[in-house]
């Protein structure tokens, strides 16, 4: 969505709402965004320039990095930025500079969705993921898999281990 901001005057703000559609984009080959996004805020005018502040809102379509087991999550936010026409005097990162006096909201609010997602997606904070030998998922019932061997790497540290830590 673009919005004009020419027609803006100063203390009057310009308040919008927006479905953002980022199904197309893949995540590990993943579509997580499978609903739009509902983003709405507000756009006024300052000596500084334009201020603008947002929301958004959405449910994640993910699978759990330890179980592998499909599930929802709702996922909101929110955005402030400054606007400009012209480059800033410093570097800065903060502000975002206008196309002709165009905002285009969806090229602000993508990135910031996209920076604001987890690295690591859980079903549960407590999930237990699945038996690396047999694959049963340790959420609904344990394996009978029994003691799995000792990593050889790992053997003098179980020795260390056993014998309370004399060396």
């Amino acid at each position: 969505m673009k919005l004009d901001t020419r027609c803006l005057s100063e203390g009057e703000p310009l308040v919008f709402r927006h479905s953002l559609d980022l199904s197309g984009l893949l995540f590990s080959g993943q579509r997580v965004f499978s609903v739009p996004i509902d983003i709405e805020g507000s756009l006024e005018g300052r000596a500084n320039g334009l201020i603008l502040k947002g929301t958004y809102r959405t449910v994640l379509s993910l699978v759990c990095d330890r179980c592998a087991l499909l599930f929802s999550r709702e996922h909101s936010g929110c955005l402030e930025a400054v606007l400009q026409d012209d480059p800033p005097q410093q570097d800065r990162e903060d502000i975002v500079l206008l196309q002709n006096g165009v905002c285009d909201l969806d090229e602000i609010f993508t990135p910031a969705i996209i920076l604001s997602l987890d690295t690591k997606n859980l079903c549960k904070p407590d999930c237990r993921g699945i038996c690396v030998s047999c694959g049963q998922d340790l959420n609904r019932q344990s394996c009978i898999c029994g003691p799995r061997p000792t990593d050889p790497r790992l053997e003098a540290l179980r020795r260390l281990l056993q014998d309370g830590g004399d060396a």
